[in-house]
């Protein structure tokens, strides 16, 4: 008999063998057994968690001799052609290679058609999402009301690509990644059988490489037992999955959280040296990363015994919002890692300018205040002219070009008079802020908000870290009657829609209020936009039409000095 492989040979042939999908088999079975079986399923979730399977085995639940039975026999001829793939009445149809209307076409000729051998034809679409438009369209009334001898299941890994008229025609089950626990004692049977051993610690970091895929898992454990002379270690696991080993990682992390660009240099100089490729670097650092921050802020994380070892030096000294911003900047990095000629330049780059950044990151293990944990990066907003200060053209001026200096206007009575009323738009430099920050929103200004955005960004970090770190990329560019603009560079498209929402504007609120003892109106711009209420409210101001009706002016330009 041909080998067969480990994913093949240990297929789930029965509801009661497929792994952590229980609400599925239930509903199925409770089907099958009171006669309410659908004419369409969709099976959606992610790779290797029994969609094809499941598919077949209620295929082979509708076909059996017993049948239609929630345990089928698995020994008539019916179940055993459709375990071998010989049955005339199963279709398994790829359709990322015959994704087009005419394969449809053919399709919808065919299930005019009895079933041959059993008494149900059954229609198994993988990767159902590949199909043109043209084909989805094709297949609509078919898929709506099929003779009475079809049943069609649909499989993909991503159902959000399927359309909504093909969804609302079929019963949607979502397969969920397998536990751990699960995969733990499934992988223990399997070795056990074929004769194996293998180190609990080389079992879990399969287990972690295999991120709830059963196939993925079948298929990496193929590999130990072949490549491993006896029994399967630790070492044995790494070499064969290629994965980057602790030491190198916490190594990492710690000079990029201490800022040690040599450190950085030396230990990728280190890795690359070993084999490793930057592409793997980069994706087994994040998941290091996201693991050393879920521990650091108590969320839920599945960590084996080894790992857990090495997080433990670095878990109560790595801040939140160090690791979230080398997390975003590995995460910016994967695209451009995939096509990039020279990829261990742009991940050393990268990462040294993450480094640089976090300069200051690791503390003394002690409870570090949030005000310290969050400073406004503000290198990374461009300067926005604020509404301050009005340029007034008069006609004797007009001739001259506009890149010409305008003179000072000469202290006359109505400038003066400007100057004197309380105004967030008056002319001149705007007086410097007293210690204690004052609560009346017409006595703020600019640099108040400014002096106080890190006290605002700690008030914010005790409300919600995730808005926090996002509110640290913006800062005050603009304050005019109770409304203060908060800019973001031209990226924070994402940043400027997350606090337009109202329950993040109001978090920010609270923050200032908090912080500076006022509440102002808040608008949210990024970088070459414009604050138009505010342009317009300060050209409709009541003194500045009377400076213009009384100099024949026109108004050139709005900034501050």
């Amino acid at each position: 008999m041909p080998y067969l492989s480990l994913y093949r040979k240990w297929r789930s042939q029965d509801f009661d063998q497929v792994l952590g999908q229980e609400h599925i088999t239930r509903t199925l079975k409770n089907a099958l057994r009171r006669g309410r079986v659908a004419h369409a399923y969709l099976f959606t979730g992610p790779r290797g968690t029994g969609k094809t399977s499941t598919a077949r085995i209620l295929a082979k639940a509708l076909n059996c001799d017993q049948g239609p039975t929630p345990q089928p026999c698995g020994e008539c001829p019916a179940c055993l052609h459709i375990r071998d793939g010989r049955s005339l009445d199963v279709l398994e149809i790829d359709a990322a290679s015959n994704r087009g209307i005419d394969e449809i076409r053919e399709l919808r000729e065919r299930v005019r058609f009895a079933a041959v051998e059993g008494r149900t034809k059954v229609y198994i679409i993988d990767e159902v999402h590949m199909l043109t438009t043209e084909a989805f369209n094709a297949l609509l009334k078919t898929l709506e009301e099929p003779p009475e001898h079809v049943v069609f299941i649909l499989c993909t890994t991503e159902a959000q690509k399927v359309p909504a008229t093909i969804l609302s025609r079929c019963q949607r089950f979502d397969f969920r990644r397998i536990q751990a626990g699960v995969l733990r004692d499934r992988l223990r049977q399997i070795v056990q059988a074929e004769g194996g051993e293998i180190e609990e610690a080389a079992l879990e970091l399969l287990i972690a490489s295999a991120s709830g895929s059963f196939r993925d898992a079948e298929s990496l454990l193929e590999q130990l037992l072949s490549y491993a002379e006896g029994k399967v270690t630790l070492a044995d696991a790494r070499e064969v999955l290629g994965l980057v080993e602790d030491e190198w990682l916490e190594a990492l992390t710690r000079s990029l959280l201490e800022g040690d660009l040599s450190g950085v240099l030396r230990s990728l100089g280190e890795l690359v040296d070993a084999g490793q490729d930057p592409r793997n670097i980069a994706r087994e650092l994040s998941q290091f990363l996201r693991q050393l921050l879920a521990v650091r802020v108590g969320g839920p994380v599945d960590l084996w015994q080894q790992r857990a070892k090495h997080l433990e030096g670095l878990v109560e000294q790595a801040q939140p919002t160090v690791l979230l911003h080398l997390l975003e900047a590995l995460s910016s990095m994967e695209a451009p890692l995939r096509t990039s000629f020279e990829p261990r330049f742009l991940l050393e780059t990268t990462l040294m300018v993450a480094s640089e950044r976090s300069r200051g990151g690791m503390s003394p293990a002690r409870e570090i205040t949030p005000a310290k944990e969050i400073t406004p990066t503000k290198e990374l907003v461009p300067e926005t002219p604020p509404l301050a200060t009005i340029q007034i053209s008069t006609p004797s001026d007009r001739s001259k070009p506009h890149d010409e200096p305008y003179p000072e206007p000469k202290p006359e009575a109505p400038v003066k008079t400007l100057r004197d009323k309380p105004s967030s738009i008056a002319a001149g430099p705007p007086s410097p802020p007293s210690p204690t920050l004052p609560r009346d929103l017409e006595e703020m200004d600019l640099t108040a908000f400014k002096e106080g955005w890190s006290r605002v960004l700690a008030c914010a970090m005790q409300q919600k870290v995730t808005s926090a770190v996002l509110l640290n990329k913006g800062t005050p560019i603009a304050y005019s009657a109770g409304r203060l603009t908060i800019g973001f560079d031209r990226i924070g498209e994402f940043y400027k829609k997350h606090f337009d929402q109202p329950e993040n504007r109001a978090m920010v609120e609270s923050a200032i209020k908090e912080a500076c003892g006022c509440q102002p109106t808040l608008y949210f711009l990024v970088a070459d936009e414009q604050p138009p209420a505010a342009e317009v409210e300060t050209k409709d101001h009541p003194l500045i039409k009377q400076a213009l009706d009384l100099f024949e002016g026109s108004i050139i330009e709005i900034r501050e000095v």
